[in-house]
């Protein structure tokens, strides 16, 4: 078996690094004639199927190309001696070609994520194709390394202080955590979603009290875009007029004669893209919790974030 990397262009989604690549290996689809067929080289063929969004293979033999649709498939494994081409297209964290054609890809589009899986059975290879979760109204998906999450800012119509406005309204409703901006993109969303509040500059509260963090989903605070003077010490929140990304404030504050902290980023549906790493990091999270006596976690929202996560890790496994 042969595998080597045709063609690849490096891009972003959502601020992070994405690779598109076009794996080769010798095969036949066992069903279906594709979507559209060319009498082209093999070069046009899968340079073909690489720019157009949806074409998930390629299949070339005697001059003749096809292109398949996103979708499940079985393809027969065969030898360079039958001279049947197939260029898969994989979209990859990592600027490497794989020495399998087989693993679990993931992208977004308005707000659905998709899965490609692709495994082999030593006689085929499987492509199994599917959507695993749609972000609600009022939400945004974004990627965030291992991670797909739905986020969006929760409005109340009073000012409130960190725990009232954010640990405990991000713990309800079907939402799971407080979180922070993880790109520069998800800091503009957030902004920009803050409403408005007659005679303050509205301001978000966002994941991080004395250098404790609830969400799982970010490595603390290294991705946050921070103003100059931020620290772990108090509370993180954005919005101040002289700098709009992170910054720290003491956690019992609610308004003065210029703001009013009223509101917060909040996760509402996650999908990690490696469930074992999601796993152990919850676990992790949840160990460290229960010591920390300090943290602004009551019982009820840590039974409720037990749910959700329950809720996850179940759909992972299906």
């Amino acid at each position: 078996m042969l595998i080597f990397c045709l063609f690849s262009l490096f891009f972003t989604v959502s601020d992070s690094q994405n690779y598109q690549k076009m794996i080769l290996i010798y095969g036949e689809p066992t069903v279906g004639n594709g979507y559209s067929t060319h009498e082209i080289s093999w070069e046009q063929c899968y340079s073909m199927c690489y720019w157009d969004a949806s074409c998930s293979f390629s299949y070339y033999y005697s001059s003749q190309c096809s292109l398949y649709q996103y979708g499940n498939y079985s393809i027969m494994q065969l030898t360079n001696s039958d001279e049947k081409l197939i260029a898969l297209k994989r979209n990859l964290t990592a600027d490497t070609c794989p020495t399998e054609p087989t693993g679990t890809d993931s992208y977004g589009d308005n707000g659905t994520v998709y899965i490609n899986r692709i495994t082999s059975d030593g006689t085929f290879w499987n492509i199994t194709y599917s959507s695993n979760f749609q972000c609600d109204i009022g939400t945004k998906l974004f990627r965030r390394d291992n991670y797909w999450v739905c986020v969006g800012v929760r409005l109340i119509d009073y000012c409130a202080n960190y725990t009232v406005a954010a640990v405990n309204l991000c713990a309800s409703d079907g939402w799971m955590n407080m979180t922070g901006p993880y790109s520069n993109d998800e800091l503009k969303y957030f902004l920009a979603n803050r409403g408005s509040i007659k005679g303050y500059t509205p301001t978000l509260w966002v994941d991080g009290m004395n250098g404790k963090f609830m969400d799982v989903t970010q490595n603390k605070d290294t991705n946050y875009p921070k103003c100059g003077s931020y620290s772990r010490k108090d509370c993180a929140y954005i919005g101040h007029r002289d700098c709009s990304s992170v910054a720290q404030g003491f956690c019992y504050w609610t308004y003065d004669s210029t703001y009013c902290w009223r509101e917060n980023d909040c996760i509402f549906h996650l999908y990690p893209s490696n469930k074992l790493t999601a796993i152990c990091h919850f676990q992790e999270y949840l160990m460290e919790k229960s010591k920390d006596v300090n943290f602004p976690l009551n019982a009820s929202v840590v039974v409720k974030l037990i749910g959700r996560w329950k809720q996850l890790i179940k759909t992972i496994r299906n």
